[in-house]
C-alpha cells in the first residue's frame, strides 16, 4: 500500500466554476469513496471544503483505485427556468422525483410538450 499524501480537488459547476453550496448528508458535506479496483479495500473518507471550494483530506493511495463520491449541491440562488438563445424563449415546468414517475413541460413559442420521465435513481433499476 502507499503512503498518506493531501489530496486536492474541486467539483465544478455548468458554468466551469468551484461549487461552493452543498448539503448535509448523513452528518457531512462529502463523502469520499476510494475502492481498489479488486474490490479487496476501501476507504470512506469526509474531505474539508476551503471557502475557494477546494476539498481536501489525507489519503493513502495504493497502485489502482476507484474514486467516488455521495453529496448534494445546493441548486444556486435566482435559478430561471426560463432561457432565451437565438431569439427563442423556452420555459421548463415540473420536478424529477427520484423512483417515481415524472412529468417535465417545456413551452416554447406557445407550443407546450409534456415529457414522461421515469427517474431510476433509487429504484434498483440499472
Amino acid at each position: 500500500m502507499g503512503r498518506p499524501t493531501d489530496f486536492r480537488f474541486t467539483v465544478t459547476g455548468p458554468d466551469g466554476e468551484p461549487v461552493t453550496g452543498y448539503e448535509v448528508e448523513h452528518e457531512k458535506k462529502m463523502h469520499f469513496i476510494v475502492v481498489s479496483r479488486d474490490l479487496a479495500s476501501f476507504q470512506h473518507l469526509h474531505p474539508e471544503m476551503a471557502a475557494d471550494g477546494v476539498w481536501s483530506v489525507k489519503l493513502t493511495l495504493g497502485a489502482d483505485l476507484l474514486v467516488a463520491g455521495d453529496y448534494a449541491p445546493r441548486a444556486p440562488a435566482g435559478v430561471s427556468r426560463t432561457a432565451t438563445v437565438d431569439g427563442h424563449t423556452v420555459t421548463l415546468s415540473g420536478d424529477l422525483v427520484p423512483g417515481r414517475s415524472s412529468k417535465l413541460t417545456l413551452q416554447h413559442g406557445g407550443k407546450v410538450r409534456t415529457v414522461d420521465f421515469t427517474a431510476l435513481a433509487g429504484t434498483g433499476a440499472p
